[in-house]
């Protein structure tokens, strides 16, 4: 992205310490993983492998959208989703029951405990410990190895310790490097890995907005699979003339996810304003913007010594204020929710009035040099020879897309890169 498009001030805008080309592969491989289904989008190269399922047809509230962006002349596309459209293997086709968010009754819909921890566990060579919170990374006599873990136990508050050769940290972008910060030690004084002062630093997240258009037709928008029937990244990267950074995608919104949506946009309503607006639901189009948050090393997660949870480990403290960029390019995606609404047939368009954030990353940056970043380009803690961090934490910048199938490549890559290190 500094390459690129520079570097706002203000900003810590930097270039990720990978290229595509070298993520493409374990892109294709998550693709396979998660079982996604779609077609090749206009953004995307015409000869990309195809993806694991075929697309999903429009539901009626999409076919508005796309009339609506037509006309506009903005190109959509139904969006890749982690939700099989047909059955096979061990997944079900979408039932379009709309309660995603719940949890998928019939696996149609990724989820890790079926998709990946059952096959572990049927490995034999896989424990896990449940119902435990790590508070503190070990180390012995040598500065660079982690010897493994201190936990406690939730269901009776007894602590434990495991030793380990190799050491994952994956978890949120608070709580990594909550982890890491309560793990100083004489050798670590500000905390595990944290010589140059960038474990926590440089947090970002994706400034969201959505939106509600009411049309005269019954849409049915309260069922459907939750999130990317329809979608468009003609406003993901900058645009000649435009006056912010980066940009922001568009998606449609169905089910369960539509009513998070009402929940936000109809925060402010009561008694019978409110009743009378849920009676327009299925009459309305759900669309969702993620912006670009820019990165600013000053947006960060620091540990408070006296505020402790109730094990006695000091909580994680977040601030994080938005950069000015943030909100233009907010400005830009509200402006743009509006047009399509109107566009589409909306005679009434009920917006956000504050902006959400939407998955974090960015406090465990990977780069080359542990003077800005706080692992290298495979997750491994610049400062460790046998700690690797996975996650969103990792991030050096964040695009305006959702993050799950960069989460899930560079885990791929990590894990290739460990096995031909060690061997395994």
């Amino acid at each position: 992205m500094r390459s690129l498009y520079g570097q706002p001030a203000g900003s810590s805008v930097e270039d990720w310490p990978l290229d595509f080309a070298e993520l493409e592969p374990f892109y294709f491989k998550a693709e396979q993983d998660l079982g996604v289904s779609g077609t090749v989008m206009p953004w995307e190269r015409p000869d990309r492998p195809p993806r694991p399922f075929p697309p999903f047809a429009y539901y009626r509230t999409s076919e508005r959208l796309k009339t609506g962006m037509d006309k506009l002349r903005i190109r959509s596309a139904p969006g890749p989703v982690a939700v099989a459209s047909r059955t096979a293997g061990n997944r079900t086709a979408c039932l379009h029951c709309g309660f995603c968010r719940s949890g998928c009754r019939i696996d149609a819909k990724y989820q890790a405990d079926h998709t990946l921890i059952k096959d572990a566990l049927a490995t034999g060579r896989l424990t896990i410990i449940d119902n435990a919170m790590v508070f503190r990374i070990n180390q012995g006599i040598q500065p660079r190895v982690a010897t493994g873990v201190s936990f406690v136990d939730l269901r009776n508050g007894n602590t434990y310790s495991v030793k380990s050769r190799l050491l994952f940290v994956c978890n949120n972008p608070f709580e990594i490097p909550r982890l890491f910060l309560n793990s100083a030690s004489p050798r670590h004084p500000n905390g595990l890995g944290n010589r140059f002062d960038n474990m926590g630093r440089h947090l970002l997240s994706h400034p969201g907005a959505v939106a509600v258009g009411v049309t005269d037709e019954c849409m049915n928008g309260s069922i459907g699979y939750n999130m990317g029937n329809i979608v468009t990244l003609d406003f993901g990267t900058p645009r000649p003339r435009q006056r912010y950074y980066s940009g922001f995608v568009l998606e449609a919104i169905n089910g369960a996810g539509a009513g998070v949506i009402a929940v936000d946009t109809y925060a402010h309503l009561f008694g019978s304003e409110l009743k009378n607006t849920l009676r327009t639901y299925n009459q309305s189009l759900f669309v969702i913007a993620f912006c670009d948050g820019l990165p600013v090393r000053d947006n960060r997660v620091t540990v408070d010594p006296n505020a402790l949870d109730e094990h006695g480990i000091p909580k994680a403290k977040i601030h994080y204020d938005w950069h000015p960029n943030d909100l233009k390019v907010l400005g830009a995606a509200k402006r743009a929710l509006h047009l399509i609404l109107k566009a589409s047939g909306a005679h009434t368009v009920q917006l956000t009035e504050k902006p959400f954030e939407a998955h974090p990353g960015g406090s465990m940056r990977m780069g080359r040099s542990p003077r800005t970043s706080v692992t290298d380009p495979f997750g491994r803690v610049h400062e460790l020879d046998n700690v690797y961090i996975g996650g969103a934490a990792l991030f050096v910048t964040g695009s305006s897309v959702n993050p799950t199938q960069t989460l899930h490549a560079l885990a791929l890559r990590t894990a290739d890169h460990v096995k031909r290190r060690f061997r395994l």
